[in-house]
């Protein structure tokens, strides 16, 4: 993980993600570093807060993210080189890609259509995020902020299939990503259902992308036997228990459970649909197919079952079992639209602009990366005993120090974080479960506003003696 993105100063940060980005005037540049640091310091709050009242700097916001000029994917672009710089030194990296509804109802803005089941208003986003195959969440490579596809009134088969349609947006984002320099790192596209679509797989062939997408549709898979009847007469390759939620009757519950999962996988080869005039010439696609379920579960509890589709060779159990892993990171993208949602409140903005809403989302979604990283970095057991004096900032360093009456050279890293989680109200008790992002944030943010008072009570001291003689 890159440690120092997290733990540093605001400015640093904000310097390090925003200062290089490619918005075509140094000016504007400079203002997206002083916009990111505000927006960073208070994310869930209103952009007049994090402006802290400042007519000036609120004012050099509205227009920053109301310019015509710019647009979301310019706006984290020194974030994407910095992803992607990390991305260089990896043999192969999970692009997590996935879409969710932004939801500005009962607003006016010029630009939002319908969400949801049509009664909502607001704007589609697809993302995609650079995920290492342990979990590490690296950064955003692809930001996709658009109005939903529209059905024309009586709309013919034909004529759906003559006009661009939501799905393609799978399609449309990995070929985005495809001239980004990742250097010799295999990309890997992970994504859910809604990516298993004749459009999206042919693309990643095309772009000579592997994928990890799980299955929605019960195709052919060989001859006259289909996807689930085929994986269902292979034999169980391996057997393993895994911590998966709780569910009943399709309502999530509280806690989780330990399920036991037997796991399957075959080859397969889907042709492509026969009644598509744009796959007409197109060759089938070959491809194996991972299942993992769950045979007897807990009366009343869903059986679990993952049905995967995969370019990645699987030929033996140790391969399924990495191509699991590799779906397993999928959820990384859920934790980023809380934290982008919650922890940043990015539906609240009160922007009169589809533009201008998207490109404060943009600045938000690298923040909700921070987020993220902060609470991953927290829970590094590497370095947990590591001094946190080679990590962390000199002044919050200073504050924790003093909170815990200790020598700064004599507080490790794990001290520094599990204190900072205390601060934002984890209670530490020996049940309790490692600190979330929310939490660590919230310390962080105490400790921050201590910095302050810290340092402007050492000027002021300063400032004193200076008087005195």
């Amino acid at each position: 993980m890159r440690w120092m993105a997290t733990t540093n100063s605001i400015k640093t940060w904000a310097e390090n993600n925003f200062a290089n980005a490619a918005l075509g005037d140094k000016r504007l540049s400079r203002r997206a570093v002083q916009v990111a640091a505000s927006i960073a310091a208070n994310p869930p709050a209103s952009l007049p807060r994090q402006c802290r009242g400042a007519k000036t700097k609120l004012a050099g916001a509205y227009r920053f993210f109301s310019n015509d000029a710019i647009n979301p994917n310019q706006v984290i672009s020194a974030h994407r080189e910095l992803t992607l710089e990390h991305c260089r030194r990896m043999p192969l990296v999970l692009c997590v890609q996935d879409g969710t509804e932004l939801d500005y109802t009962g607003r006016e803005v010029d630009g939002i259509d319908n969400i949801g089941n049509g009664t909502g208003k607001g704007l589609m986003m697809q993302s995609v995020l650079a995920v290492s195959p342990g979990g590490e969440l690296i950064g955003v490579v692809h930001l996709d902020i658009h109005k939903r596809k529209k059905k024309g009134k009586n709309e013919t088969v034909r004529q759906r299939q003559q006009r661009e349609t939501e799905r393609q947006v799978w399609a449309r984002s990995a070929r985005a990503i495809a001239p980004l320099d990742f250097g010799s790192a295999r990309i890997v596209h992970v994504c859910d259902r809604d990516a298993d679509c004749f459009d999206f797989l042919d693309a990643c062939r095309e772009l000579k992308h592997d994928y990890v997408v799980r299955a929605q549709h019960d195709r052919k898979a060989r001859e006259q036997t289909r996807l689930w009847e085929h994986l269902q007469n292979q034999p169980v390759a391996h057997e393993y228990t895994q911590r998966v939620p709780k569910r009943k009757q399709g309502k999530r519950l509280k806690g989780h459970r330990q399920a036991t999962l037997s796991v399957r996988y075959a080859k397969v080869t889907f042709p492509p649909p026969i009644n598509d005039p744009r796959y007409a010439k197109k060759a089938p696609v070959e491809l194996w197919a991972v299942q993992a379920i769950e045979l007897n579960p807990p009366e009343g509890h869903e059986a679990v079952e993952w049905m995967l589709l995969t370019t990645l060779r699987v030929e033996n159990a140790q391969e399924a079992l990495e191509v699991i892993g590799y779906y397993e990171q999928r959820w990384k993208i859920e934790e980023w639209h809380r934290s982008l949602k919650q922890g940043c409140a990015v539906e609240e903005a009160q922007m009169k602009k589809a533009q201008t809403l998207a490109n404060q989302v943009a600045m938000k979604a690298v923040v909700a990366v921070r987020l993220i990283q902060m609470r991953d970095a927290a829970r590094q057991e590497d370095k947990e005993r590591e001094a946190a004096k080679r990590h962390v900032e000199s002044n919050h360093l200073s504050v924790v120090a003093l909170m815990l009456g200790k020598p700064e050279e004599q507080i490790s890293v794990g001290e520094y974080w599990r204190q900072m989680a205390k601060l934002g109200g984890w209670l530490g008790r020996k049940n309790d479960g490692a600190p979330g992002w929310l939490t660590i944030w919230r310390g962080w943010q105490q400790i921050e506003l201590m910095a302050q008072g810290y340092a402007l009570a050492f000027a002021l001291a300063s400032k004193k003696r200076c008087v005195e003689r």
